[in-house]
């Protein structure tokens, strides 16, 4: 999506994942001021009700573009967006150097609020988000995660989880690192745009 194009995906239903957008070895990209992709109230049993990602997917906002996801419910993790094996970017200008060189936006670039977990026992969680092995989140542009409930699950805004089955060092112990980027004269009140980067020590499948 390009050139101030806007899409909504709303009120969609799967019975597994990915009620609103299924990515399995796919790409999506929004790029620009005023483009914006809208993907709410989509419900789905298990994982993914607004977006799945899978098997080596990529997710890019980026050059003023937005992106919201409001309102998925899902019953086992990831209400709002599930990954695996696959990578989100979110940039305010197009900077892959890890520095803040956009300016601040009426509205965030990636809002990922209001949805919700209805699981009766605990699962993996992640109401906003569920990041699981060999995945990546990079947020370099204001955004939001607010009024994400997990239930009886952890993480309602953000779970970093490990799939059943993994090859490699399994079970291993590491620690997560959330490296936040504050561009200079940043103020106190939250007007200012800010990043977030996760990664492991060691370096580990999930990274």
């Amino acid at each position: 999506m390009s050139e101030g194009a806007t899409m909504e995906i709303y009120e969609n239903v799967a019975l597994n994942a990915g009620g609103g957008l299924a990515l399995k070895t796919g790409n999506t990209l929004v790029t620009g001021a005023g483009s914006k992709m809208k993907i709410a109230r989509n419900k789905v049993d298990d994982f993914g009700a607004g977006i799945l990602m899978i098997e080596n997917s990529n997710l890019r906002v980026e050059n003023g573009a937005q992106m919201e996801v409001h309102k998925n419910k899902a019953r086992l993790g990831g209400a709002g967006i599930y990954v695996t094996d696959s990578n989100i970017t979110v940039l305010d200008n197009n900077d892959d150097n890890g520095e803040y060189t956009g300016s601040v936006y009426d509205k965030n670039t990636f809002d990922v609020s209001e949805n919700w977990l209805w699981s009766t026992v605990p699962s993996i969680g992640g109401a906003g988000l569920a990041l699981g092995s060999r995945s990546k989140l990079h947020i370099n542009a204001r955004s939001l995660f607010h009024g994400n409930d997990a239930g009886v699950s952890d993480g309602g805004g953000i779970s970093v989880f490990r799939t059943s089955v993994e090859s490699g060092r399994l079970g291993e112990c590491v620690d997560v690192i959330m490296e936040v980027l504050v561009p200079k004269g940043a103020k106190s009140d939250g007007d200012s745009a800010f990043g977030l980067i996760a990664e492991t020590l060691p370096k580990s499948l999930i990274e």
